[in-house]
């Protein structure tokens, strides 16, 4: 590719083309700090919109260019920024930071409540999603020791019970 004549090459020109590129960087540090794959995806969008930019294609190729690039920038995220980046972060920048109450509730007692066919936990004066190896074993208000909390829902066990 020869850049000598790189203005004409970019359909927006060279400052918009950096822009996206500010963009896409900025969306990533704004999710260290809000912790939304909301914001990742997105990022990954602009960076293979940048990407696709740079590449000398015919225009009906650009929409499988560009899906290439955001697939590798989905890989590289899933991969390189959620396992290191954000763990790395985390530890050094946000290790002071208050935990939310749903992440203290492992290895708390919560009660098992049985509403109609639903089950849940109270914990907290909150009821909450529960998943068990069989709900069936549990009883209408019956304390139980919550092993595990992932996206709200609760992992309980019989008290006293480590399985």
């Amino acid at each position: 590719m020869d850049f000598s004549d790189i203005e004409s090459f970019l359909p927006f020109g060279w400052e918009v083309t950096h822009w996206l590129l500010a963009v896409a960087v900025t969306l990533l540090v704004l999710d260290l700090f809000f912790q939304t794959e909301a914001l990742s995806l997105v990022s990954a969008g602009v960076f293979a919109l940048y990407f696709t930019l740079w590449v000398d294609a015919p225009l009906q190729w650009d929409v499988l260019v560009f899906l290439g690039f955001a697939l590798l920038a989905l890989a590289l995220y899933m991969l390189f920024w959620r396992k290191f980046v954000l763990p790395l972060v985390s530890r050094l920048l946000l290790r002071n930071a208050v935990r939310e109450s749903v992440e203290n509730a492992p290895g708390s007692v919560g009660v098992f409540r049985r509403i109609g066919e639903a089950c849940f936990v109270e914990w907290n004066g909150e009821l909450w999603a529960v998943e068990a190896k069989d709900l069936n074993e549990f009883s209408d208000r019956e304390p139980v020791l919550i092993q595990n909390q992932s996206n709200g829902t609760f992992l309980i066990a019989k008290c006293g019970s480590t399985a």
